[in-house]
């Protein structure tokens, strides 16, 4: 099961590509793809989660997922709204 959390106290953001448990026991690293991005990786290279530490970047990213989520309920209300 993929996972999204994010710590709206600290602006923190973690994707999980993977179910930990599919890698519970391989060493992954975590790689600095930009500033306050990380990625984490197993050995073998395959990317399992996406963290993000720098507040801003995180709050983009949740606010446009939930935009993202919100986009059939505001097409739906504007079909409604022209019948």
């Amino acid at each position: 099961m993929n996972m999204i959390t994010f710590d709206d106290t600290n602006r923190l953001l973690y994707v999980s590509l993977k179910h930990q448990e599919t890698f519970a026991n391989a060493k992954t690293e975590s790689i600095e793809v930009d500033e306050g991005i990380f990625i984490e990786k197993t050995e073998n290279g395959e990317i399992v989660g996406i963290q993000i530490l720098d507040g801003s970047k995180s709050e983009y990213i949740v606010s446009a997922m939930k935009d993202f989520i919100d986009i059939p309920k505001k097409i739906n209300k504007k079909l409604d709204s022209n019948i």
